[in-house]
């Protein structure tokens, strides 16, 4: 927090920059002077000038105190709220190392499924969230057109096992089934990682696309 408050005040100090005001009038003037017309314009251009320079000192005030709320905003965005962790199933590689997999399309998106001779099987990805956070959702997206089979998803503990499960459960196409969970990331002993379930016979009509981990910071 310490330091928090320290980057806002650089910030404020840093952003804001006054206009200078007009020059000091230099003239001097002696009793028994004749006040002429260009002695009082000169004397009015310098006031003038210092009101605009005044008005316009003021206006950049004001932008500058929108400027640092608005990266006193994204500071603490930064810091706080909800945070998103993402990962395509194209990246994901099966458990079973024998399994041949593909790039594979699905409800216009992109993703992977397995190929003949791995039966049901699941793909592997790892995930990569910050210590101390606490996981608050679990979503993934799959391509779900197949009547006889459906897809899962895990968020996985090398420790504890599954955080969370989703599924389809409709063969409606394209679907993101959601949970809803409370679970503090560990990394000084543990390891997460996100498993996409497929299964050969569905072929292209099954396809995991991606697993969207949604997080708050301590």
């Amino acid at each position: 927090m310490k330091y928090l408050i320290k980057l806002l005040a650089i910030i404020g100090f840093a952003s804001i920059s006054f206009m200078a005001y007009a020059d000091t009038i230099t003239d001097t003037y002696l009793d028994g002077d004749t006040l002429t017309a260009t002695t009082l314009n000169n004397i009015k251009s310098a006031v003038n000038d210092n009101d605009s320079n005044i008005s316009a000192n003021g206006s950049a005030i004001a932008t500058n105190e929108s400027d640092i709320s608005d990266n006193a905003a994204a500071i603490a965005g930064l810091v706080g709220g909800t945070q998103i962790f993402s990962v395509t199933a194209v990246v994901a590689v099966p458990r079973d190392s024998s399994c041949p997999t593909s790039q594979t399309s699905g409800g216009g998106r992109v993703g992977r499924s397995v190929g003949v001779g791995c039966g049901s099987e699941f793909m592997v990805s790892p995930v990569s969230l910050p210590n101390g956070a606490t996981v608050t959702n679990f979503t993934c997206t799959i391509y779900d057109a197949d009547a006889t089979y459906d897809s899962s998803c895990f968020l996985y503990s090398d420790q504890s096992g599954s955080l969370a499960t989703v599924s389809t459960t409709s063969d409606t196409g394209l679907q993101t089934p959601t949970i809803t969970l409370n679970a503090v990331i560990d990394n000084s002993t543990t390891g997460y990682y996100i498993y996409f379930g497929d299964n050969e016979l569905a072929g292209s009509t099954l396809v995991p696309i991606n697993a969207i981990v949604e997080y708050s910071l301590p």
